[in-house]
């Protein structure tokens, strides 16, 4: 089982969780979790900037990215199955991207090459989050910005997890669910500016409902949630992902 350092998976679980082809289109915003993510890129990016996302298997965010900005996108995910899947999309799509499968530590994008740099629920799989928080921080240009999302498990999600799921619980770092403990995993640095926030509509799509109910049920259910939850303004305790913004300062 090939384990990066300080990490609370292993390449065969992503493996797994990729083996499944996906659908070859982009994303749709009726789903609330994918309105909550692509409504966080749409904050920062601009057209024609360069854009690179962390663990970006399957790929589908990067490639609405890229339709959605004109973006000169790159994605890196360690997952063969993940990236294969990445590929196939993009070239259905006839979308450019310079794709890499590549563990973090060890990636051939130079330093400080991206206007943008984001994640979308990869730092909590590590013990030692700090860490991967500054590999965000290397690859952003001066002046750029790292975005930083994290699955909301420090509240009522992290409660219902529990119950439903404890052991994909366990392969996440619960010591940073909270803005301010998020905040504190950043190495300090006179170079950077901080801020955490709570953002997203209400959404069961982080939580493992087909542990209790047939997996029809629970697509269902969260589809349900998911028009309501569209619906709804936003409200800090249900939204579901906890957000690190980082931007560096022009040199």
């Amino acid at each position: 089982m090939l384990k990066r350092r300080g990490d609370k998976t292993t390449l065969e679980h992503w493996d797994r969780e990729w083996r499944t082809e996906i659908k070859l289109r982009l994303p749709s915003r009726l789903n609330a979790s994918i309105w909550s993510t692509q409504s966080l890129v749409m904050k920062y990016a601009k057209a024609g900037m360069s854009y690179l996302e962390l663990g970006c298997a399957p790929g589908k965010l990067l490639a609405w990215t890229a339709s959605k900005f004109e973006a000169n996108v790159a994605g890196l995910d360690y997952s063969e199955n993940g990236m294969r899947s990445a590929r196939a999309l993009f070239s259905a799509l006839n979308i450019q991207a310079d794709l890499r499968c590549e563990d973090l530590f060890n990636t051939s994008f130079p330093r400080e090459s991206f206007d943008l740099v984001t994640s979308f629920g990869l730092i909590e799989h590590f013990d030692d989050p700090s860490t991967v928080i500054q590999k965000h921080v290397e690859l952003v240009k001066p002046g750029g910005i790292a975005i930083i999302a994290i699955p909301n498990y420090g509240g009522i999600y992290g409660r219902l997890q529990r119950k439903l799921d404890y052991e994909n619980l366990q392969i996440h770092n619960l010591s940073i669910m909270t803005p301010s403990d998020l905040r504190a995993a950043v190495v300090v640095d006179d170079r950077l500016q901080c801020n955490t926030f709570f953002f997203g509509r209400p959404s069961l799509w982080i939580l493992s409902l087909h542990r209790i109910m047939p997996s029809s049920a629970a697509k269902a259910l969260s589809l349900a949630v998911s028009v309501f939850g569209l619906a709804l303004p936003s409200i800090s305790f249900l939204a579901p992902l906890i957000v690190l913004e980082i931007r560096k300062n022009p040199k």
